[in-house]
């Protein structure tokens, strides 16, 4: 009986250390099956992590596409953009707290985190209005009927291709701010040819470029799903000449 005990007792003594043991490894570490912008951060500490986190900001580059598919390239050096550590990590970490070490068995952690973001104003707007698609760009025009010798020409609308400074200004700063990029497969990537939209109500208010304003109707704060359809149906017209798209909704627009 008391042979049972002792075993009971060193048994539960011998757990008691192992479980304390590999509590205290894992106060400063991440836990195994634990992902950070879709990167494996198992057994990382929490200035690894940091770590981690500035170089992918310093990579971070922001592309411009153009209307008639002409881009331009800009890193943060150029925009004035510097990163600094912040303790989102920490606080990710104490959410992890060592003594739960038993729940990698069966959960995973993936988070999405970013570093702290410092703009320099001035810089910022600089680069933005030497752009070539804000310097050199086209302005929209109107379709418009011209009356001539031989009668009446009507010359189509021009969409035009020139970035509007404010709005630019804003969706830039807002997608350097958040460092945002996914690890995955572009669009153009897919091998998608044709696209079949149901309930295609929901890709209204489309933003518009234009010169004009205080015009009802006419916004530039537009909505991001219906940019994002356009950008999309704007592919597919280009590889398949302008076919292959099929909107379909059952409610009035």
């Amino acid at each position: 009986m008391w042979k049972r005990i002792r075993w009971l007792v060193w048994g539960l003594f011998a757990f008691l250390v192992i479980y304390t043991g590999i509590s205290v490894y894992f106060m400063d570490r991440f836990f195994p099956g634990t992902s950070i912008n879709n990167t494996n951060a198992e057994y990382l500490t929490v200035d690894q992590v940091n770590e981690l986190l500035m170089s992918q900001a310093q990579t971070y580059k922001l592309t411009l596409l153009g209307r008639e598919g002409e881009t331009e390239e800009l890193d943060s050096a150029d925009l004035g953009v510097t990163y600094y550590e912040t303790d989102a990590a920490g606080q990710i970490k104490r959410i992890q707290n060592g003594f739960l070490w038993l729940r990698m068995f069966w959960q995973r952690d993936s988070y999405h985190l970013t570093p702290g973001v410092a703009i320099d104003e001035e810089q910022f707007r600089a680069a933005v209005r030497d752009l070539e698609l804000v310097k050199n760009g086209k302005h929209p025009q109107n379709a418009w009927v011209e009356l001539t010798e031989d009668g009446y020409e009507l010359h189509e609308e021009q969409p035009g291709n020139r970035l509007g400074i404010r709005n630019l200004e804003e969706q830039m700063k807002e997608l350097v701010e958040t460092v945002d990029r996914d690890d995955v497969i572009t669009f153009e990537e897919l091998g998608i040819d044709s696209i079949m939209v149901d309930e295609a109500h929901a890709f209204k208010r489309l933003t518009i470029f234009s010169k004009m304003t205080n015009v009802a109707g006419i916004t530039g704060a537009g909505s991001k799903r219906a940019m994002d359809m356009y950008l999309k149906c704007q592919y597919i017209n280009e590889i398949n000449g302008g076919r292959g798209i099929v909107f379909a909704t059952g409610t009035l627009i």
